[in-house]
């Protein structure tokens, strides 16, 4: 089980409609997955802010598996980010 954490990059926007299309899958709200099995997790909650020429993301990834981290570090990537940073400076949720 993962704590909550912020993610800082250095991305002023981010693509809203990729970051909730992984959110939704992560979370399972529409409940597609049937194997429940304690490999399967999913995501507890997500906010984001934009601040100080920087965009966080506060999330708990709950039983999330550690590919839903990969994801969306591949997704801020492909979104332009060059940094990020991982702790939990202001976390929120």
């Amino acid at each position: 089980m993962w704590n909550g954490i912020e993610l800082r990059t250095n991305l002023q926007k981010l693509d809203h409609i990729v970051l909730r299309s992984w959110f939704e899958q992560a979370l399972d709200i529409n409940e597609e997955y049937v194997d429940k099995s304690p490999e399967t997790g999913f995501l507890h909650s997500l906010d984001y802010s934009s601040e100080d020429g920087y965009l966080s993301l506060f999330i708990d990834f709950g039983t999330a598996p550690v590919s839903a981290f990969v994801e969306l570090l591949e997704i801020l990537r492909n979104q332009g980010e060059t940094s990020v940073s991982i702790g939990s400076w202001g976390y929120k949720c």
